[in-house]
């Protein structure tokens, strides 16, 4: 029991807590427990998120595909963690993704009505879940800012940040590298030379079919350390 209590509390909402406050939480709050197997899809692309969903156990794969299909981010999320938390609320509270499970992967779900009321509750999870939204809103500002930076390893990390999740892994974009450099305005041959030299200093690898992240953490620790 005492393992299990200490994978929720790993969880980033509920990071803080003590465990008598934890273990009132679990019995006056009506959570639902989901078991996926592997291959089985767990969160549909456009679904409506009337739901929080905590993964406690196992390991997902997320996959978000641009409008024309034309780019393909696919990143590795481990147990504890939130699944898309931050499309909760908001005017557009969808899913921009699909997930489907890598291995066993155990769910522990709360619908939005009673995830409010425990906000309203529980300050230490209210701040916690502000937290996990304003960093997802840091990368946004940080993708904004770098632009127009000449800076083009900073835009790609960006990039990546923006368009991933907490803690992820195995982060791989599938795309043509012609849509990609493009898409930051700079010549094949400058694009090339920047991917070699991120290579060289372990950022990620490459191919012709595109590019891969080892982890989201490795990208926010090269950023941290140009400031």
């Amino acid at each position: 029991m005492d393992s299990i209590y200490d994978t929720l509390l790993q969880i980033p909402t509920f990071q803080g807590l003590a465990r008598n406050r934890f273990n009132e939480i679990l019995g006056n709050t009506r959570f639902h427990f989901l078991k996926y197997l592997p291959g089985e899809q767990l969160i549909f692309e456009n679904e409506p998120c009337n739901d929080i969903k905590f993964l406690i156990s196992g390991s997902v794969r997320s996959e978000n595909l641009s409008n024309f299909k034309k780019v393909r981010i696919t990143e590795t999320i481990a147990a504890p963690n939130v699944l898309i938390g931050n499309h909760l609320f908001g005017s557009m509270p969808y899913s921009p993704v699909s997930m489907y499970a890598i291995e066993d992967a155990g769910i522990m779900q709360l619908n939005k009505q009673s995830f409010i009321d425990l906000l309203q509750k529980d300050r230490i999870i209210l701040l916690n879940y502000i937290n996990m939204i304003s960093h997802k809103t840091h990368s946004s500002i940080g993708a904004f800012r770098n632009i127009s930076s000449n800076s083009i390893k900073e835009r790609l990390c960006y990039f990546v940040l923006t368009y991933t999740q907490y803690k992820s892994s195995d982060i791989r974009i599938t795309c043509k590298h012609r849509d990609l450099y493009s898409f930051f305005g700079i010549q094949r041959s400058i694009y090339i030379d920047i991917l070699n030299d991120m290579r060289a200093s372990g950022l990620l690898e490459y191919d012709s079919h595109g590019i891969y992240f080892e982890s989201r953490d490795k990208l926010q620790e090269y950023l941290a350390g140009l400031n």
